[in-house]
């Protein structure tokens, strides 16, 4: 049962308090419920004088019939709180009690003689009580009704009309005695009841104001009311602690002198609300401080006024000090490890070339000793073995260090695309036969299938690769004695290309699922021991899905195999046009500064050359290298000329006029970008074709600057001839 809340008009814990309880749906409250308890309540009082009348009605009238009638109708009364309680709606149970109400009073009106009959001056109280218990659109309609009935009564009684007089004039004492009375007691105990729900109302409001003050008082930002001359009318507590005033100063102050932007805050203040903006806050010791300031008009009594909210943020700009600085030093550190990465590059490749360069030539002077015959060819195919061990070992290495090199650059967010156009089937054929020997290995099955309708696309040929020799790999190194399956196919609508590779290996559980594509994660401590790799392979491969515009997905049961699905966007043409990233922007600047000129589409164009077609200009500071790479072209027939520094090699190659020169990036005094900028201003050194060797991702720049092909260490010797080979007028 729904229990009246403190301090209702009813009598807490009375038989009459629980009565008028029971009738008032629980969903009402405030207002409406006061309402609807004021309206049962009513209809007590009215229904306790109905028998009263009709008694008094019975005994001097003698009129049985009448004072039946006159109860019953008391009785019809008490269905307006039960009408109440099953609709749950006040208006309907408050029209019932004001029709009743009105049918009797015209009906016993008419039968007691008009407008002389003790009830006549009832009609008049009608409209009043359906504005206490109905609302204004029914008490209009019941005056409208009042009005007429009234209206009727004297007109029938102005043209003469003879109601039936049923009372004799002491009767008619009597039974009006008897209606003034209870017109008295109703008329008083409604107006008592309604004072009732005035004080109640005013309680409330009291009680919503102190409630407000109180919110006011305890929140944390500043509120501060100001008039529309700019002086300070109501503040806060938190407000005086804002200011360092104490309430009467700060109240009556100019705004303006405690805010000197307040000015700028007016103009802006035109509607109900506005966005917190910064202003400047200040003391009256002079001290300024930065606040947050929301404000809104207040229209009261004609006069606007202007609330605002304030808020200290000197905390808060301290510790967005504190992150930015932290941010800045993060990114000093970053690039701290950009620099040490690209200086261990250099210090890890430089002795890997000379390791690999080394290794594979001793093998290719071992294996021609052997076919020849040499003296002591014998001997030196017993070392065969380990040098293809150490050739081996050098190249696992070089893949570790570039596994690194490209983590760091993926989270530096420095990594780079270079599209071009690609022979999927062509791609296909290399990657299977760079992966078949570890297919071989475990005694895999190594099976391809590429669809008809795939042909070329447009993206970064050495990501591509990349991804599809990670995926191969794993495959092959995590299957022994079962089967490695690339499916490669087209989208329906052809602008997506989508490989698919798929084992019959050690597979992964949910958890290991989970943790794929995380660096230097794999499946657990055995795995490593027993596989080996750093974990990066996946990691990195993600990352270059993600960069071609691409996703992979991975489905996998332990023990039967797992399958990884890449797809990549078919053309990266237009999108590769319309990206430039800040570290390109920066290179082309520094390029055009340098040489005055740009290339502009970025493409590789063919060397070309009208100079020595057998002489090759080495221009590299590190001795391992200069000499590596002049036994590899001396070997193939080429005049290798030496420079040792950038000075040196720009004096040769005013010397020597050469066929192509390769250069070194990473120099002491002049670095290979400023000696590659100084070779194509000067008119006769322009046209000679340069290849840059370095350790340096920065293929943008090269080209920017005048090169003719990239290389980067450790140089393969196939692409190096392959390279030359390309250059117009070179030969052997």
């Amino acid at each position: 049962m729904f229990a009246a809340p403190s301090g209702t008009c009813a009598v807490e814990g009375g038989a009459l308090a629980k009565s008028v309880d029971y009738f008032i749906p629980p969903h009402l409250d405030g207002f409406e419920r006061r309402r609807a308890s004021l309206a049962v309540k009513t209809v007590f009082v009215l229904a306790m004088w109905g028998p009263i009348v009709g008694l008094l009605s019975w005994i001097f009238v003698g009129d049985a019939a009448r004072a039946l009638m006159i109860l019953g109708a008391a009785l019809l009364l008490l269905v307006s709180p039960m009408l109440l309680r099953w609709t749950g709606k006040p208006a309907v149970a408050g029209n019932y009690l004001v029709g009743t109400l009105f049918g009797v009073v015209v009906w016993l009106t008419w039968v007691n003689g008009g407008i002389v009959a003790p009830s006549f001056s009832w009609i008049s109280l009608l409209p009043i009580f359906a504005l206490l218990f109905a609302g204004k659109r029914s008490a209009l309609f019941w005056m409208g009704a009042a009005l007429c009935a009234l209206g009727a009564f004297f007109g029938l009684h102005a043209t003469g009309f003879e109601f039936v007089q049923q009372l004799s004039p002491w009767q008619q004492i009597v039974m009006r005695f008897a209606e003034v009375c209870g017109l008295t007691i109703v008329i008083f105990g409604v107006v008592y009841l309604k004072d009732g729900l005035q004080q109640w109302l005013v309680d409330v409001a009291q009680r919503n104001q102190q409630e407000t003050r109180a919110i006011i008082e305890t929140v944390p930002d500043g509120l501060v009311t100001v008039d529309g001359s700019g002086r300070v009318v109501q503040v806060n507590e938190a407000a005086t602690d804002i200011f360092a005033l104490d309430r009467e100063a700060f109240t009556g102050r100019a705004m303006a002198d405690l805010m000197p932007t307040y000015d700028r805050l007016q103009e802006t203040a035109q509607g109900p609300a506005i966005a917190a903006d910064e202003h400047v806050g200040e003391l009256d010791c002079g001290r300024q401080f930065p606040m947050e300031v929301a404000a809104g008009e207040l229209e009261s009594n004609s006069h606007a006024e202007l609330v605002l909210i304030l808020r200290d943020i000197s905390r808060r700009k301290a510790a967005e000090e504190k992150v930015r600085q932290a941010r800045d030093e993060a990114l000093e550190a970053s690039r701290a490890k950009s620099a040490f990465l690209a200086n261990m590059s250099h210090e890890l490749r430089t002795p890997l070339n000379a390791v690999i360069g080394y290794s594979e030539m001793i093998a290719e002077e071992i294996e021609f000793a052997r076919q020849e015959d040499a003296p002591g060819s014998g001997f030196g195919s017993l070392f065969l073995p380990d040098v293809q061990r150490i050739r081996t070992a050098g190249k696992h290495l070089l893949a570790l260090v570039n596994d690194i090199l490209d983590l760091s650059k993926i989270e530096a967010g420095k990594m780079q695309r270079h599209v071009e156009r690609i022979d999927v089937a062509e791609l296909v054929d290399d990657v299977v036969s760079t992966v078949q020997p570890l297919a071989d290995k475990n005694d895999n099955t190594l099976q391809v299938g590429v669809g008809e309708s795939v042909d070329h696309v447009h993206s970064d040929l050495t990501k591509v690769r990349q991804i599809l020799f990670n995926l191969l790999s794993n495959a092959c190194k995590f299957t022994s004695n079962g089967q490695v399956r690339l499916d490669v196919r087209t989208t329906s609508d052809g602008e997506r290309i989508v490989f698919r590779v798929e084992d019959t290996g050690i597979g992964m559980t949910p958890e290991q699922l989970d943790e794929v594509f995380e660096a230097f994660s794999q499946a657990d401590s055995s795995t490593t021991r027993q596989f080996g790799g750093t974990g990066l392979g996946l990691t990195i491969t993600s990352h270059f899905c993600a960069l071609l515009g691409g996703t992979i997905s991975v489905e996998s049961t332990e023990g039967e195999g797992s399958v990884f699905t890449v797809e990549l966007s078919a053309d990266l043409r237009d999108e590769a046009r319309s990206e430039t990233s800040p570290l390109d922007t920066q290179d082309m600047v520094g390029a055009q500064e340098m040489v005055g000129i740009v290339g502009a589409t970025g493409e590789l164009p063919y060397l070309n050359a009208q100079t020595d077609a057998d002489t090759i200009l080495v221009i590299d500071d590190d001795r391992a290298m200069r000499n590596l790479l002049s036994r590899m072209l001396s070997k193939e027939g080429y005049n290798v000329a030496l420079a040792a520094s950038g000075a040196e090699g720009l004096l040769l190659a005013e010397q020597l006029q050469p066929a192509a020169i390769t250069l070194d990036v990473m120099m002491p005094s002049m670095d290979g970008w400023e000696l590659l900028a100084r070779l194509k201003e000067e008119p006769s050194l322009a046209d000679i074709p340069v290849i840059v060797i370095t350790m340096l991702s920065e293929r943008s720049r090269g080209f920017a600057l005048g090169a003719d092909h990239y290389l980067v260490k450790p140089v393969d010797r196939a692409e190096l001839l392959g390279v030359l080979g390309k250059v117009d007028g070179v030969g052997v």
